[in-house]
């Protein structure tokens, strides 16, 4: 029943790193991780949105690289290429940060969903623990 409840602030070692806590098996951050596990699915999921988000914006200033210095330095396309490369290549980035909105919705949507899922885990046997009290 005492692994329920979390150490208070004046007796955590504050001389051990956050790694040092993973593997300590009585510390509050290893017992609070033990709620997160069973969403551990749901959390790489919003983790590879949010890669994902992060991304996408640094695609811009790729693309425009790449236009600027293989596209239309180049002598060996002609214009009407050129612009047909550009067009296309403009268009796909729309479509790339069109769908970016809905990688960004998942992403809040699951990170909300296991914060949601491990307070209540968390509640849980809180409150049961609290019922058996006199």
């Amino acid at each position: 029943m005492s692994n329920l409840y979390l150490k208070p602030a004046n007796q955590v070692d504050s001389t051990k790193g956050a790694l040092a806590l993973l593997f300590d098996p009585s510390s509050s951050l290893r017992r609070f991780l033990s709620y997160v596990r069973p969403h551990l699915h749901l959390l790489i999921l919003a983790t590879l949105f949010g890669i994902l988000k992060f991304s996408i914006p640094i695609a811009v200033p790729v693309v425009a690289g790449h236009i600027v210095d293989r596209l239309l330095v180049s002598d060996s396309v002609s214009l009407q290429d050129k612009l047909h490369y550009v067009n296309r290549i403009c268009g796909l980035l729309l479509v790339i940060f069109a769908a970016s909105g809905f990688g960004i919705y998942f992403r809040h949507f699951l990170a909300s969903k296991v914060q949601y899922l491990t307070i209540l885990n968390l509640r849980v046997p809180s409150i049961n623990t609290c019922r058996g009290f006199p």
